[in-house]
């Protein structure tokens, strides 16, 4: 598991300051102090410790009218990259017709991650579609019809 050490430098000694998950959760603690330059980040790989919290970040996610829902999902989880399979989100919401198909009616409603990529932490789904839920735009976006 990799850790994020920040250290306030002084001269040539250092002393440890506080430790991050994330790297850049780290570099942004040292970019508020306002003297950056008096700080370091180390990155340190410490073994023999597992994982039981999951930190999912948002990569990316390319899907857009008129196919919202069949872009490529990009996720991060405790820094490590997945990438979904095609299609692997399904809509909340639905796109529908009424009177003789004259009258368009789309509802928009939370995602669903339906496939996910290989060895995805099964701890982590519920915040991966939090995060899918808070960064994607609601489906349906009716482009189907």
């Amino acid at each position: 598991m990799k850790i994020y050490c920040v250290f306030e430098l002084y001269g040539l000694e250092k002393q440890l300051i506080r430790i991050f998950r994330l790297e850049n959760i780290a570099k942004d603690f040292i970019n508020g102090t306002g003297i950056s330059d008096e700080y370091a980040v180390e990155e340190w790989e410490i073994e023999g410790i597992t994982d039981t919290q999951y930190i999912v970040e948002f990569v990316s996610y390319n899907g857009k009218y008129p196919n919202l829902c069949s872009g490529n999902l990009v996720l991060k989880v405790n820094s490590k990259e997945y990438k979904f399979p095609a299609y692997c989100l399904s809509s909340g919401g639905s796109a529908y017709f009424t009177n003789n198909y004259r009258d368009e009616h789309i509802t928009k409603g939370p995602w669903t991650i339906k496939a996910w990529p290989d060895n995805f932490p099964e701890g982590a789904k519920h915040e991966a579609e939090k995060i899918v839920n808070d960064k994607v735009k609601h489906g349906c976006c009716g482009g189907c019809l």
